[in-house]
């Protein structure tokens, strides 16, 4: 059982009916139930397969092959067919040892198999004469060419993701590291700002545009609607591993013509743990810009926190298991413009300043031409301001900069304040 949840400035899935609210949970949290858990992450787990010999190099039909989870001591045994081969799939990402076994045979074991997220590793066990009792421990040595698969991939896992230094702590941008991959910030998805932080993900692959991409967690479509990019973000600390296929990738991958990426959340095992972070940016630190140190302005204030932690274990040893993480982020980000707003004298109607427009009297008409007359002096009397506009001149500031009339003459700076909260819990059972 997996769940996801982000909710950005405190809008994101709020309905105005409080009914169809309460009606949209419970429908969510009973889909989530009973669906089972391989239905949801065909694309993320992994496949052990392999062919167990005699000393000769003939197949042996009917070994018993079991595949133990050395996180979770979760098992799982097949019994090779008639040439010898086992195929066992939907297995998690992690740490395996394999073992085959038949009388009249030594047991064969091998360990040291780390699976990874959507991968099919071949293990072949050789199995010695003698008895069963007895024991061959073989330590797996990574494969220098894959043979079970002709795609082209690359898979990052937890620790690469954490050690990187990622801006926002956005996952998607070591994307770009994998072969063909350009970062598409001038698309109209890739515009990256606190609005859009998913503008990151906005990557062309093999010239193809952002939008022809396929982004999956844990087997669920993560496919932002209107511009395919990446819809949830999880926080990186809760990110098992990531997979980008760019070139002949299974069928299975139907929907996408650039990259494949598959998301695997981590899990828990026997082992309880967690952790907690906080990062932190802020104005303090930073120096301040040419233009506000011109005008006499100090640095605008920013403030930027991302916080939060995760927590994994079991809840009975050996059989069921959870995993859960927060992340908040926090941005109160300051901005400095230079903006054109009326003088003094032209909120009292008086543009008689050299650049002013000739302002025009719409109530004197020239019966020669039939046109308005400009106003006496380029000044508006005071009787034909209206009330509502004089009181919302009254709320400008006044200007600081000493420029020309028609030129920037304010420099100020504002807040755009940004919240959001992402967690996710998973059950494995």
């Amino acid at each position: 059982m997996r769940s996801w949840l982000q909710e950005r400035d405190g809008l994101s899935l709020r309905m105005r009916d409080l009914r169809s609210k309460t009606w949209l949970k419970w429908t969510f949290l009973c889909a989530v139930f009973l669906l089972p858990a391989d239905s949801l992450a065909q694309m993320t787990t992994g496949t052990i397969l392999g062919k167990v010999t005699d000393p000769s190099g003939a197949a042996v039909p009917g070994a018993q092959v079991t595949i133990t989870n050395l996180g979770t001591r979760i098992v799982k045994t097949f019994a090779t067919d008639e040439n010898g081969n086992y195929l066992v799939s939907y297995l998690l990402p992690g740490s395996y040892e394999v073992t085959a076994e038949k009388a009249g045979f030594k047991k064969s074991t091998q360990t040291g198999i780390t699976l990874q997220v959507d991968q099919k590793a071949r293990v072949d066990l050789a199995l010695e004469l003698g008895e069963m009792s007895e024991s061959v421990s073989v330590m797996a040595e990574a494969a220098l060419v894959k043979t079970e698969r002709s795609e082209s991939a690359q898979v990052i896992n937890s620790k690469q993701i954490v050690d990187m230094p990622l801006n926002v702590r956005n996952f998607a941008q070591l994307v770009n590291l994998n072969t063909g991959s350009v970062p598409n910030p001038g698309s109209l998805g890739g515009n990256i700002n606190p609005d859009n932080p998913q503008g990151i993900s906005d990557t062309n692959v093999n010239g193809i545009q952002a939008d022809g991409n396929n982004w999956q967690i844990d087997g669920i479509t993560n496919n932002e609607a209107f511009f395919s990019i990446l819809s949830v973000n999880p926080s990186i600390d809760a990110i098992q591993e990531f997979k980008v296929a760019n070139n002949n990738y299974s069928a299975e991958f139907g929907r996408a013509g650039g990259a494949n990426v598959q998301i695997a959340i981590k899990s828990g095992t026997n082992q309880l743990h967690g952790g907690a972070f906080e990062f932190l940016r802020n104005s303090s630190l930073d120096a301040n810009d040419f233009f506000s140190n011109r005008a006499g302005v100090s640095i605008p204030p920013f403030r930027q926190n991302q916080f939060g932690g995760n927590i994994g274990g079991p809840i009975i040893k050996d059989r069921t298991f959870f995993f859960g993480d927060y992340e908040g982020y926090r941005s109160r980000l300051g901005e400095t413009s230079n903006l054109t707003i009326p003088t003094l004298l032209q909120r009292q109607g008086d543009f008689s300043e050299p650049g002013n427009p000739v302002i025009y009297n719409p109530f004197d008409i020239d019966p020669g031409t039939g046109h308005p007359r400009p106003f006496a002096g380029n000044r508006i009397p005071s009787n034909l301001i209206n009330p509502a506009s004089a009181n919302v001149m009254a709320l400008l500031p006044p200007p600081n900069l000493n420029v020309p009339v028609g030129q920037a003459n304010f420099n100020g700076s504002h807040s755009i304040a940004h919240d959001v909260n992402n967690f996710d819990v998973r059950i494995d059972h």
